[in-house]
């Protein structure tokens, strides 16, 4: 990579980053291929190492890459995020059986109640009811 290269992503980075997350003495940052926004998989991906990207638009802002390096995640690395993933996803299911369950209970209410017929005899009417199992 030329001095040059090196030189303007530096230096482009100091000047035009917003991300708050990046220091000025360290305009860089890893970032895991799973982190990545959709419209970044594709143009990083065609990256070497050293390479720099083209600028890329997102919901974001616009943004210049520079590929440092390619790391493999370790073994602990890898049980960490399938534990994770695990966790995450029993969640989803816990809440998917839970929506299921209320969506069917306000559905069969909902036609319990459009079926209903409900009588209130002459007695009835007029009575205040003060508590459960009080009227007057």
């Amino acid at each position: 990579m030329s001095l040059k290269k090196a030189c303007f992503f530096s230096e482009a980075a100091a000047l035009y980053s917003q991300d708050e997350d990046l220091s000025e003495s360290n305009s860089q940052s890893n970032v895991s291929v799973l982190q990545l926004a959709e419209v970044f998989v594709e143009p990083l991906s065609q990256l070497a190492i050293e390479d720099i990207s083209s600028v890329i638009k997102s919901d974001y802002g616009y943004h210049l890459f520079k590929l440092i390096a390619i790391t493999l995640p370790t073994a602990d690395e890898i049980s960490e995020f399938e534990s994770s993933f695990k966790d995450w996803e029993e969640g989803l299911l816990l809440e998917a059986e839970k929506t299921i369950v209320n969506d069917g209970f306000d559905q069969l209410y909902m036609q319990w109640e459009k079926e209903a017929i409900i009588v209130i005899k002459d007695q009835w009417v007029g009575v205040e009811i003060l508590e459960i199992g009080q009227y007057k």
